[in-house]
């Protein structure tokens, strides 16, 4: 008699291992969506903490062609406004070595930073305040135009000026390029944060 009622506890047992087996199998299943759209998640905030950290102050002004002396932009500034400087650069690959074109950028990459950029501001009274930095010292993103080629976007640099007077002043830049570089566009954006009031 006690081994017959000793059966059933025995099956229910069983069926109660296996539902927990089967829980547990079920349980990565359902965790894998959560934890993949917690990696999107993680990766959006990557991309938004390097958007924010390159990202200049102020707001765009305009464009300074880097190939063409004559380009210039103009600010309507005050004293303690800032002036800074982010540019966009493409140029081609073809001076360095490498089997594919992420090694080939690299060197252009290593190129740009011993590229000099200079920038000089030049006030309504015709005053001169000069700032001169490397090109490159990191970017928001890079392209790839074709094989042959790279553009580098939002490159940042440390070159920055603090409008002295008020008024019209004339912004003018130039970069003295490494020598290996065969750059075909590059443009530098000019940025103006108001001073304290």
């Amino acid at each position: 008699m006690s081994d017959a009622e000793d059966k059933p506890e025995v099956a229910s047992s069983s069926r109660a291992e296996q539902r927990g087996a089967a829980d547990e199998a079920a349980a990565p299943r359902s965790l894998a969506p959560r934890m993949v759209f917690g990696a999107f998640v993680l990766a959006g905030l990557g991309v938004l903490g390097v958007y924010l950290a390159l990202r200049p102050d102020g707001d765009p002004v305009g464009d300074v062609d880097l190939m063409d002396p004559s380009s210039t932009v103009i600010i309507d500034g005050t004293p303690g406004d800032d002036v800074t400087f982010v540019s966009r650069v493409t140029t081609g690959l073809g001076a360095y070595d490498g089997s594919s074109w992420k090694s080939r950028s690299n060197g252009a990459t290593q190129a740009m930073k011993a590229s000099t950029l200079t920038v000089v501001v030049v006030g309504p009274d015709g005053a001169e305040q000069t700032s001169r930095c490397a090109l490159w010292g990191g970017s928001m993103s890079s392209d790839r135009p074709d094989d042959a080629h790279l553009t580098e976007n939002g490159v940042i640099n440390d070159c920055a000026i603090s409008l002295g007077s008020i008024g019209k002043h004339t912004v003018r830049a130039s970069v003295q390029w490494d020598s290996t570089l065969a750059v075909t566009e590059a443009r530098l954006t000019v940025y103006r944060e108001a001073g304290a009031p």
